[in-house]
This record gives C-alpha cells, structure tokens and sequence, in this order.
C-alpha cells in the first residue's frame, strides 16, 4: 500500500467516524430532550400534588371549623347532636 492508498483510506475511515458521531450525537441530543421532558413532566406532577395536599389540608381544618361550630350550636337550637364515628 502506497501513500496515496492510505491517505484515501485514512479518509475514508475519518468521514465513516465523523458520520457515526454525528448519528451519534443527534441521538444522545434526542434521548437528552426526551429525559428534560420527562423530568418537566414529573416536576408538574409533583407541583399538582403539593398543591392539593395544601388544599386537602385547609378542607380539613375548614371541616374541623365547622364540626365545632355545629357542636356548640345544636344544644342551643334543641337539636341533638352526636358526631359521627
């Protein structure tokens, strides 16, 4: 093998090499986009989450508030009153 030959086949073996880390790369970039997506994804989730814990959370308290209220209010009224199990 002259030379010549193995400059073209030293090229030859660089464009495959340079076209499979393209390929390559292209897929990590797509496979990297898919992961932020799914970690947006889960952050909204949890975010939903949260937010209803507060929610549920004030409902009680609000339930509490009022179970009180009616506790106190039934005897005044002439209503029998007996809270429930």
């Amino acid at each position: 093998m002259n030379d010549e030959q193995a400059l073209k086949l030293y090229r030859l073996i660089k464009d495959d090499m340079d076209a499979l880390e393209k390929r390559m790369n292209n897929r990590f970039d797509a496979v990297e986009q898919q992961i932020d997506d799914v970690r947006g994804h889960i952050d909204h989730l949890y975010g939903e989450q949260q937010a209803r814990e507060i929610e549920e959370s004030a409902i009680g308290h609000q339930l509490g508030l009022h179970e009180e209220w009616i506790e106190q209010a039934a005897p005044k009224v002439g209503v029998a009153y007996r809270r429930a199990a």
